[in-house]
């Protein structure tokens, strides 16, 4: 299937192929942003009625706290659609990054997400825990989260 982007400027990207949602997160969330995570969302869950799985790259430049107008967009994000899988790599190293992949591991196995989902390090390794649930090549999956990568905006 084709990849397809569906928003990008210098902070988000986001992409389809198929029930595959693709994002990359290089510069703080805002509500434009979030908005236009959920309104994906939104997409994937009517397109493939809670079939889709989803690769959230988050690279170093973009942690930063969230506003509580943010905060609220996300957790109704995390409410109202449900995934056949999800994996969210949190890109760099060191102890920042370990920490980072500690809490938000911490906090997903607290709210009991109903569908599989992992907290990973690298591209490859969310693709490879993604493939079995997607029935897709790991690769193929590396393939399209580096393509929304791409489609950042300079």
């Amino acid at each position: 299937m084709p990849t397809t982007i569906d928003y990008a400027d210098a902070g988000l990207s986001i992409a389809f192929d198929g029930p595959l949602l693709s994002n990359v997160l290089r510069q703080p969330l805002t509500l434009e942003r979030a908005r236009a995570l959920y309104r994906a969302a939104q997409k994937a869950f009517d397109l493939y009625k809670g079939k889709a799985v989803s690769i959230t790259i988050v690279e170093p430049t973009a942690a930063a706290g969230q506003t509580p107008e943010v905060r609220e967009v996300t957790t109704k994000l995390s409410k109202d659609f449900v995934l056949l899988g999800s994996a969210i790599v949190i890109e760099g190293s060191g102890f920042a990054a370990a920490t980072a992949r500690t809490v938000i591991a911490g906090v997903y196995l607290l709210s009991k997400r109903p569908y599989p989902n992992k907290i990973c390090a690298t591209v490859a390794e969310g693709a490879s825990f993604l493939s079995p649930i997607l029935s897709r090549k790991a690769t193929d999956i590396s393939t399209v989260a580096e393509q929304t990568r791409a489609a950042l905006k300079a």
